[in-house]
């Protein structure tokens, strides 16, 4: 209420006031704020009610002060007013409020640049106020284009900036010569560091990256970072590179918020598999606290290399794909050619089939693109067909890994002639094999237990005439009481005949096997410990014998 009547309105000149309080430099009792905040109001009231809330937020004053004051400040707001007009009440014309920008940069260079001055009360239009420089010509870098009055309490200069490229600070302002309607001449107006002229352009004076060759692991792992120094604070907004080089064209800048002559940029690559020497680059996007944008940097990387392309194998030298025999002694070379030069500080891997049988002699780079193995040929007597190779670990001059290739034509590895033929070897046996040459322990001999799928006959066998068949018992009953076991002891398979739920135990109680059976079941014992095993029935119990060798 009391800057109301001061100033004959409740709003803010313009109609809005602002306060600036910088990043952790303006509270005093704490880090804060985090960031650059203004602050904005409209009217006064609304100032003094937002103070009165940061003196309680801010743990300063209590809350029960908070109403009761603003209540006695109001009351006593009108007393104050005219007990100070009645002290020193001034009723010469006066300049209130003078508008212009805090900062004159490029931009406004582009248009017009107005200075407006709000007087306490109406004024003779017949002359307007004089507005002087007083610290310095500014005759070159302003030039009036119009003066007049806004209405009869608002008067205005206008100008044409000219950009000079450069920074005058510190500028202060004189208005005098205007009157009132009376005649009452304006009380003068100085105004120090009301605005400064910035219409110089922020630029680079140092360029530098951490690395000088990027290949797939910088890029992989973003470790690409640039650093800028400028000749003043800036602030960057869109930042962007433009190249010749696909990498750095698609890159990704992190933002930079603060301000600060000095930066570090992280850049995020894209893989491109692009191989380029001493690209160019021009970097924009960043503008100083006045507002102008930066000078363009371009500039070329006369000693950046950017290569995320991995080498490839073009093609594979063997001296021989087909070996038998014959071959055991020689000696087998295989070359390897890249598309590109690579590092002699790795070896390329080459990784061979189990099935070959060879004694490495040496592996050697030939030249920058050429790389050589040679082995030994043993005979093993194996035989293998259709086997790949595969290579890996080579690195090109960047730093960039091969992929793994593969040599998928096939090799033919044949050193053994007598081919093998598994089947049935006994004379004896229903399924005997003239063909084979290799028992594959499937012969099927007379008088050996069977299961003819019959569940109404027990010690199934298979006869002479190799069919399968067993004797006939009376019930299913007479089958369950009836169970029998054999041969035991036993060394590789247990017979059980009966019918009904049978269950077999080694000696720590552990169940080995548990089924129910109709007729007929062989159990395959063979990996089991020797020892003696309990095998339950329904009705009864067996004792049997795991032996170490058969019985006769």
């Amino acid at each position: 209420d009391v800057m109301a009547a001061i100033t004959g309105s409740p709003y803010f000149p313009g109609g809005i006031g602002t306060f600036d309080a910088p990043m952790n430099q303006y509270l005093v009792f704490e880090e804060g704020p985090s960031m650059n905040i203004q602050l904005q109001w409209a009217t006064y009231r609304d100032a003094a009610d937002q103070c009165s809330l940061s003196r309680i937020w801010g743990g300063i004053h209590p809350p029960m002060d908070d109403i009761a004051g603003r209540v006695i400040g109001t009351a006593v707001a009108s007393d104050a007013v005219a007990k100070a007009d009645g002290l020193w009440q001034d009723t010469l014309p006066k300049v209130l409020v003078l508008e212009c920008p805090p900062f004159v940069n490029d931009f406004i260079c582009a248009d017009t640049l107005d200075f407006i001055a709000h007087f306490d009360q109406p004024m003779s239009t017949n002359w307007g106020p004089n507005l002087d420089f007083v610290n310095g010509d500014l005759s070159s870098d302003l030039t009036y284009v119009d003066v007049n009055w806004i209405n009869d309490s608002t008067y205005r200069w206008r100008f044409v900036v000219q950009d000079n490229n450069h920074v005058v600070e510190n500028i202060d302002v004189k208005i005098m010569g205007a009157a009132n309607v009376n005649g009452v001449l304006q009380r003068i107006k100085y105004g120090n560091d009301i605005f400064v002229i910035d219409t110089e352009n922020p630029y680079v004076t140092g360029f530098s990256s951490n690395l000088e060759v990027v290949n797939e692991s910088v890029v992989q792992q973003d470790q690409y970072f640039v650093g800028l120094s400028f000749n003043e604070t800036v602030v960057g907004e869109f930042i962007q590179f433009n190249s010749n080089c696909q990498t750095l064209q698609s890159s990704i800048i992190a933002p930079v918020v603060e301000g600060n002559d000095d930066l570090n940029l992280q850049v995020s690559l894209n893989d491109l598999n692009e191989e380029f020497q001493s690209p160019t680059l021009m970097i924009t996007g960043f503008k100083d606290l006045a507002g102008n944008d930066m000078i363009v940097l371009d500039t070329m990387l006369l000693t950046t290399v950017i290569d995320t392309k991995a080498p490839s194998l073009i093609a594979w030298n063997l001296n021989a794909t087909v070996f038998d025999e014959t071959n055991a002694g020689g000696t087998w070379i295989v070359q390897a050619l890249y598309d590109e030069p690579m590092s002699s500080d790795l070896t390329p891997i080459l990784q061979l089939p189990n099935s070959m049988d060879l004694t490495p002699l040496n592996d050697q780079w030939l030249d920058t693109l050429n790389f050589e193995w040679s082995f030994v040929i043993n005979d093993n007597n194996v035989n293998a067909n259709n086997l790949i190779l595969s290579t890996t670990g080579a690195s090109d001059l960047w730093g960039n890994l091969q992929d793994t290739i593969y040599f998928m034509d096939g090799i033919q590895w044949e050193m053994n002639p007598w081919v093998e033929a598994l089947g049935c070897l006994d004379t004896t046996a229903c399924n005997f094999d003239v063909n084979a040459n290799t028992n594959d322990g499937s012969c099927i001999v007379p008088l050996t237990p069977c299961d003819d799928g019959d569940s109404l006959t027990v010690n199934d066998m298979i006869q002479l005439d190799c069919s399968c068949s067993g004797e006939i018992v009376q019930s299913l009953q007479e089958q369950a009481m009836n169970f029998s076991i054999y041969p035991n002891p036993t060394t590789d398979f247990l017979n059980i005949i009966g019918t009904g739920r049978v269950i077999i135990f080694d000696v720590n109680g552990r169940v080995l096997f548990d089924q129910r059976i109709l007729g007929r079941a062989v159990v395959d014992v063979q990996k089991w410990a020797a020892g003696s095993y309990t095998l339950k029935t329904d009705h009864r119990e067996f004792t049997w014998i795991k032996s170490s060798f058969a019985a006769k």
